[in-house]
């Protein structure tokens, strides 16, 4: 669709996606409307919101405190405004802030027909303001019903039958009932009338069951809040009757429900269980998502299976719907039973891991076991810290810092050990290695430790903060390195300073708000041997102006 601007009386056109935006200037007698903004969105079946942005001035530029409401004219084509017909939306408040959205869900149209819409603001005199220019927007249809195209039953012997399933989802935001019809030779099996709440969806069980020769075409109708979605059924047969079944059907089963989803990096493993059917030596099943999509079928002979689904192609949470149908040893079917069970949005890509430093960075050959903790970002619960490329048993301590297992015979010998972390796929990667120093003699001394740094924020633009960190002096140590970031192991940076005070950039956190930050040193001494542990503080980085 098209959104139109006008300002000061100059029409500017942009193109944007499903809807139609005005900005409109207008006046209210007694003060109340400066200039507000109006949407009207596809929406729902049956159905169309219409949004505006209220007014906070009056004309005059002082605050606005008489906004009583609004008129909305709607039509099939630009109405008449100010006119008999309006829907009347009460204002929230008499002051309204502003940029306040205001919004109005207008039912009881028809599905795909492109509505025209006029507002005006009232005040608590009952004086109209004068009429925004047209918004146009088309109602969508407050049920979907998937597959959407014609659905064939195939071939099957007179007297036989064939079955097929269709997703009914409630794409309003409300509760409403539906009822399904379709005629002979076509039957409702399950769901013929059913009751959904907003997004909810239910499945809709329809058999072909010929008993004379021919080809057949019919619809299934789903009507729901005056609206009717009807698809197409064909089916044939073969010309001749099916013999008479060797035994009678077997039970139908239980409605199957997912006891356990299972995600992995392509796709999630259900396990889907139902009570079995009386009769049974097998199951028929068919899945699915409710759209239609990732369709898939097989048998199984018992009342469980394992069912493999793939992500959504939309990588957003999806809902997916089973049925399954009882068989006995004649290859006589039950009617099927359904249920719906839920597939979680695809996982985001780990972080590549980074490691700042560890502790400690060497020992003396022939050293007894130790703990090494290596830190630094973008660590996960399943990454494992290397020691030379070869896996280490490593414990997740937090996205900054993981702890890894040395054994004394990696110790034994003098060595320079690179340790790097890796995180599997999806993302992940392995890190650049930092060295471990196994020496031959007596390590020199390391310095002590520093004192804890203070930091604090000394000025702010419009990308990020510097921050003044200082600390009290190590003795031994000819140099400092530090490293900082947000305590959920973003923006992680590292350096090195010649003296116990320096000027830190820091970036506002992504979220927009204010976030804990931290920063560590650790003394250096003149031979390159760090201090034993590191000081940390933190402060706060203020949230994004």
């Amino acid at each position: 669709m098209e959104s139109v601007e006008v300002r000061q009386g100059r029409t500017r056109a942009a193109q944007t996606n499903r809807s139609v935006r005005v900005l409109v200037a207008c006046a209210l007698l007694g003060g109340a409307l400066l200039a507000s903004a109006l949407v009207a969105s596809e929406a729902h079946a049956g159905s169309v919101t219409v949004s505006w942005t209220a007014p906070s001035t009056n004309i005059d530029g002082s605050p606005l405190g008489d906004l009583a409401g609004y008129r909305i004219y709607l039509g099939t084509s630009a109405p008449q405004c100010p006119g008999s017909g309006f829907l009347a939306v009460s204002s929230p408040t008499r002051s309204p802030m502003a940029g306040q959205t205001i919004s109005q869900l207008v039912t009881a149209l028809s599905g795909g027909t492109t509505y025209f819409a006029r507002i005006t603001a009232v005040d608590t005199s009952g004086d109209e303001s004068s009429c925004s220019p047209v918004a146009s927007g088309a109602a969508h249809a407050d049920i979907a019903v998937t597959p959407s195209g014609t659905t064939s039953f195939d071939t099957v012997a007179v007297g036989a039958s064939s079955d097929r399933a269709f997703t009914v989802q409630n794409t309003s935001s409300a509760s409403l009932t539906a009822t399904v019809s379709v005629g002979a030779p076509f039957r409702i099996v399950t769901a013929a009338s059913f009751s959904l709440s907003p997004g909810a969806a239910q499945i809709v069980t329809v058999r072909f069951s010929p008993t004379t020769a021919g080809t057949f075409a019919g619809n299934v109708n789903v009507s729901a809040s005056g609206d009717v979605v009807s698809r197409g059924l064909t089916g044939s047969t073969t010309g001749q009757p099916s013999p008479p079944p060797s035994s009678s059907p077997p039970g139908t089963p239980g409605s199957p429900s997912a006891t356990q989803v299972s995600p992995d990096a392509s796709g999630v493993t259900a396990t889907i269980v139902w009570s079995p059917g009386s009769g049974a030596t097998s199951y028929k099943y068919v899945a699915g998502f409710s759209d239609g999509t990732g369709s898939q079928q097989g048998t199984t002979a018992s009342a469980s299976l394992a069912l493999r689904m793939p992500y959504h192609a939309s990588g957003a949470a999806a809902s997916a719907w089973i049925c399954v149908q009882s068989v006995n040893t004649a290859g006589v079917s039950a009617d099927q039973a359904c249920g719906m069970f839920s597939v979680p949005a695809r996982g985001a890509d780990a972080a590549a891991p980074m490691v700042s430093d560890i502790s400690p960075s060497s020992v003396t050959a022939g050293s007894s076991g130790l703990t090494l903790t290596v830190n630094g970002g973008g660590f996960a619960a399943n990454s494992t810290v290397l020691w030379n490329g070869a896996a280490r048993p490593t414990t997740f301590v937090s996205a900054s810092q993981l702890r890894a297992s040395i054994s004394t015979a990696d110790l034994a010998s003098p060595a320079s050990v690179a340790v790097s972390i890796v995180t599997p796929a999806p993302g992940g990667g392995t890190s650049s290695p930092v060295m471990f120093s196994i020496t031959g003699g007596q390590p020199a001394p390391p310095p002590e430790t520093p004192g804890n740094p203070t930091a604090s924020v000394r000025s702010a633009n419009g990308s990020g903060v510097t921050i003044d960190v200082s600390w009290s002096p190590a003795t031994g140590a000819s140099s400092y390195t530090w490293v900082a970031g947000f305590e959920d192991g973003s923006a992680i940076q590292q350096g090195s300073a010649d003296s116990f005070s320096m000027q830190l950039r820091m970036p506002y956190h992504a979220s927009g708000a204010a976030f804990e930050m931290f920063v560590c040193v650790r003394a250096v001494g003149p031979t390159g041997v760090p201090s034993t542990d590191q000081a940390c503080g933190a402060t706060q980085v203020p949230a994004r102006r």
